[in-house]
């Protein structure tokens, strides 16, 4: 689970409040520190910067692990070769299904370290859809 600004604000509030530690905005009602904060935490650690995330099925993300991709690979390799189409493009078509939501979630910033480009973000799937479904032979 990546971190995102306002759990890290919470926990550095209950680490200086748990230790004692005083620092001027110590006396908001709010049981989180300042953007502030944040802002120069993130200018000191140039290593950790902001990032939109991803969205991704919970369902996905369970099943989306090396032995489950490894294990459809070589059925898939195993399956082309029985039926003799290993090689043959022409002989090969995939259908592919697009789900697109009606209603935009906005994903939440999160923190992560400097290099990485996406970020999946397990979401729950409240939103309408419609599917687009698309049939294609390998060669283009």
């Amino acid at each position: 689970m990546p971190l995102i600004s306002i759990v890290l604000r919470r926990s550095i509030y209950t680490s200086c409040s748990t230790n004692n530690i005083d620092w001027p905005s110590n006396k908001q009602k709010v049981p989180r520190i300042g953007r502030k904060w944040l802002k120069l935490f993130l200018k000191q650690h140039s290593e950790v910067v902001r990032r939109k995330s991803q969205n991704v099925n919970p369902a996905r993300a369970t099943n989306l692990n090396k032995f489950l991709v490894d294990h459809y690979f070589d059925t898939l390799t195993q399956a082309m070769t029985e039926m003799g189409v290993m090689g043959k493009p022409h002989l090969i078509f995939n259908m592919d299904e697009k789900r697109c939501q009606l209603t935009v979630h906005k994903e939440p910033v999160i923190l992560i370290r400097k290099g990485i480009r996406k970020v999946p973000f397990v979401a729950p799937e409240h939103a309408e859809n419609f599917t687009i479904v698309s049939c294609e032979n390998a060669l283009g």
